[in-house]
């Protein structure tokens, strides 16, 4: 596994790439990540924090499509790697892919009806479209997708806890084995198995924070 140092530096040059016609990006998102975010000691964010500028910038397109387009924007934004299917799936009937017209019209984001990738218009874009999201919104989408995930136990447990609004055993006990599981799939040796029990108690404390985090917002 990479250190998170590693992962750090390759998003930062990832992102520092994609922003590079955007300089209000590149002044406010540092002070938007934490010191040790900053120095590469923690792992980014999945989803950018947005300054209040920033929010400003991308939010006007997205607040102005209708309410199916939006959740269907907030599942994508949630779910990098969603597909067509995955999104279609997710909105359980409250919306459907012929929704998204509207924001490809908007230049939001684009679909490739053949391979069934949506690609946004500015990596700062899925930041904008959760952070105008309300917490119940969220809440909701991640639930949804969890379920429409069921054949891939990382991310829909990644969901599950991010939906938590609170310590829950049944997502922590969820979160431990797909931690093992991916620790031993890495290091198949004693050290490793041992290194995979740290793993899990790392695991099990992260999710009891993340969802007293998520109780108090």
């Amino acid at each position: 596994m990479c250190s998170v140092r590693a992962e750090c530096t390759d998003r930062v040059l990832i992102y520092n790439e994609q922003l590079a016609e955007t300089p209000l990006a590149l002044c406010d998102l540092p002070a938007a990540l934490t010191e040790r975010q900053r120095r590469g000691q923690e792992p980014l964010p999945g989803v950018l924090p947005l300054s209040t500028r920033l929010k400003a910038t991308f939010a006007t397109d997205i607040r102005a499509l209708p309410a199916p387009t939006r959740r269907l924007l907030l599942l994508a934004a949630l779910e990098a790697d969603a597909s067509l299917t995955t999104v279609r799936t997710a909105a359980q009937g409250h919306a459907d892919v012929d929704d998204l017209a509207s924001a490809q019209q908007a230049d939001v984001l684009q679909v490739d009806t053949v391979t069934g990738r949506m690609v946004f218009r500015h990596p700062l874009m899925r930041s904008a479209i959760v952070q105008t999201s309300s917490p119940d919104e969220r809440r909701s989408a991640h639930q949804a997708l969890a379920a429409a995930l069921a054949g891939n136990p990382e991310h829909r447990v990644w969901h599950l806890a991010e939906a938590a609004t609170g310590p829950d055993e049944e997502v922590a006990r969820a979160l431990v084995e797909v931690a093992t599981s991916t620790w031993r799939r890495c290091n198949p040796s004693t050290a490793g198995a041992r290194g995979s029990d740290e793993a899990a108690f790392s695991t099990r404390r992260r999710v009891h924070r993340g969802g007293r985090a998520r109780a108090r917002r």
